[in-house]
């Protein structure tokens, strides 16, 4: 990534329940899933430009076994002084992944431990 460019902590969705079996329950996500990063830009970034944004990507495919994965992948994005307008196609997607992040309790929410 550029100097000139951050990427904040990534947001994960709330994983699902999976029962694999009656007596196995695991916590996971089915068919895909979206993480958000925010991204930060210094204000010496110079504007009307690209960037390579990459990351290196391990999953793990479960079904009946489980099979390990990595990636490396990478994407070249225009750098904008503006904000862009929302793309119709990927704008739901981007809300539904919004609304399915954690939110963090209620302040007056009882809580026990024991």
């Amino acid at each position: 990534m550029p100097a000139d460019l951050s990427a904040g902590p990534m947001e994960w969705p709330a994983p699902r329940r999976l029962e694999t079996s009656p007596n196995i329950v695991d916590f996971g996500y089915e068919d895909a899933v979206m993480l958000i990063a925010p991204m930060h830009a210094d204000t010496s970034v110079i504007a009307e430009r690209s960037a390579r944004l990459g990351a290196e990507v391990t999953v793990l495919v479960c079904r009946e076994i489980c099979l390990s994965s990595k990636a490396q992948l990478s994407l070249i994005l225009p750098i904008k002084l503006r904000q862009p307008e929302p793309h119709a196609r990927t704008s739901a997607l981007f809300d539904a992944t919004r609304k399915s992040l954690p939110r963090p309790a209620r302040r007056d929410w009882r809580r026990m431990f024991s």
